[in-house]
Parts: structure tokens; sequence; C-alpha cells
């Protein structure tokens, strides 16, 4: 699990960070948000290599919760309809090719 910067003013860091991910764990990878009341809505991404898992459903949590439910955890993963997730033409990051720096330059920063 990873965090992946603001969807509002870098949405194609959580797109690189999902492909990169997808490349090296080879396995599922989910894109989920948190509003976090200081920065707005934030991304993070959590992979899981060989196993199946189905975040996106409301499921029974392992401890007892004061504010997390089920139905708000399955909620997290749903994305806005306007985020460009989809991993097209995004490209990955590696140490010979750092792609996520670029990602992250974005003009919106300077809205904040």
């Amino acid at each position: 699990m990873t965090q992946a910067s603001s969807l509002f003013f870098t949405p194609q860091t959580l797109a690189c960070i999902r492909a990169t991910l997808e490349a090296a764990v080879g396995g599922a990878v989910y894109p989920y948000r948190v509003n976090v009341p200081s920065l707005g809505p934030w991304g993070f991404v959590m992979a899981a290599q060989g196993a199946s898992l189905s975040p996106g459903e409301p499921a029974p949590l392992p401890v007892a919760t004061e504010f997390l439910t089920p139905e708000l955890t399955a909620s997290l993963f749903q994305m806005p309809a306007d985020l460009p997730l989809a991993t097209d033409g995004v490209r990955i990051n590696q140490l010979a090719h750092p792609k996520l720096v670029q990602y992250y330059h974005n003009p919106r920063w300077g809205l904040y």
C-alpha cells in the first residue's frame, strides 16, 4: 500500500503508481481515495500478489472500530467518474527512467 498524491492536482501520479505496481507485483492492484481535510481527495494504491481481494464490497472488519464501517471502507474504492485512472499512455516509474516526478509537477499546484 502506498500514497499516491492529490487526485485533483496530480491525477496522473495515481495512474503511474498503479501502472508501476501492476508491472512489479503482477497481481491485483486497487486504487482508493480518502478525503483529507487540509488537502482534499488523496489517492492511495493497494496491491496484492497472489491474493484475491474484493475491497469495493462491504465486508466485516477484523477489529472493532468507532467510525470505520464496512460500507465506508467499500466506498473508498469508488473513484470519481472524471478521474483519469486508465494507465493507457502512462509510463511506469523506474529507477533508470523516473516518470513519477514528471507526473507530480502539474500547474494545478499553483491554484493551492
